[in-house]
């Protein structure tokens, strides 16, 4: 029997959703109602003087981030306007850049982030922000010819296989920087010419910026076939990765800067390793 759709509101969680443990564990054989939230779901700008700094590129870059769900809809239920973002304590805080000394990350600042839920439990939206170096490039050409080779013994021994077709590309610049934004249609199918013998599986769209001719800044998003079928669904996701890319800043900084951020974030780092979350050790003069 097919899942309904069950559609959380801004301000509280509304009957039949309101669970202890409202998505069902992967593969636990449950099927629970799809949870749709808010279409208007807010993300979160970071602050002037955050974001990461990447210590090899010598940039440091901003943007903003998808809220934990979960948090989102418990604050609600007090404050139909919480956005889930920063408390009024972490903000008096200073803003400071999240030091990193990879020129390589799927982490970072923003990270990635599920939203919507399918009834089996599995993500039905989700945001991934990532910098590739030109290793990750080249892993990831070498994991597309794997796939496509997977893909052609699957087709032969299994009688199906996946296939992915471009829907959409082109280069937009926002707020000075040049996207090449690409949609993804992804299938499962019996005959890879013929996708109309196939079943959607969902959508991928990418957003991705080159910073100095070898590394790549992407924003990512994966919409479900349930989302992709809605219209108001698809339309308020895709928006919401629109306004993640429309955040991202890139800033040059100085070596001055990168010393001075290193030192602050080593500092930190040794208070941690010897306070843990002791208020007292904090306190008593480390800092």
């Amino acid at each position: 029997m097919k899942p309904g759709i069950c559609v959380v509101s801004s301000a509280l969680l509304l009957g039949g959703c309101a669970t202890s443990q409202p998505y069902p564990y992967p593969y636990s054989g449950v099927e629970g109602p799809t949870i749709r939230y808010p279409l208007d779901y807010p993300v979160c700008y970071e602050r002037a003087g955050g974001g990461t700094l990447y210590v090899p590129l010598k940039v440091r870059v901003t943007g903003a981030g998808v809220p934990d769900p979960m948090q989102v809809m418990s604050l609600r239920k007090k404050d139909p306007t919480a956005d889930g973002c920063f408390t009024a304590e972490y903000s008096r805080k200073p803003a400071r850049p999240l030091v990193w000394k990879s020129d390589s990350d799927s982490v970072g600042s923003m990270g990635a982030k599920l939203l919507d839920m399918r009834g089996d439990g599995f993500a039905a939206v989700s945001y991934r922000y990532s910098l590739l170096n030109p290793d990750d490039r080249r892993k990831e050409v070498a994991h597309q010819q794997a796939t496509a080779q997977a893909r052609a013994q699957n087709l032969a021994k299994l009688g199906f296989t996946y296939a992915e077709v471009v829907k959409e590309s082109d280069t937009t610049t926002i707020n000075g920087l040049s996207w090449q934004r690409r949609l993804t249609a992804k299938y499962k199918t019996s005959d890879p010419e013929d996708l109309s013998k196939g079943s959607l599986l969902g959508w991928e769209e990418t957003y991705e910026h080159v910073i100095d001719g070898a590394h790549v800044l992407r924003q990512r998003a994966h919409y479900d076939a349930i989302v992709v079928a809605d219209f108001e669904w698809i339309k308020a996701r895709r928006a919401l990765l629109r306004k993640l890319v429309e955040a991202v800043r890139i800033h040059s900084v100085t070596q001055v800067e990168i010393d001075a951020a290193v030192a602050d974030y080593d500092h930190r780092r040794a208070i941690d390793m010897k306070c843990g979350a002791g208020q007292r050790c904090r306190a008593s003069g480390l800092e």
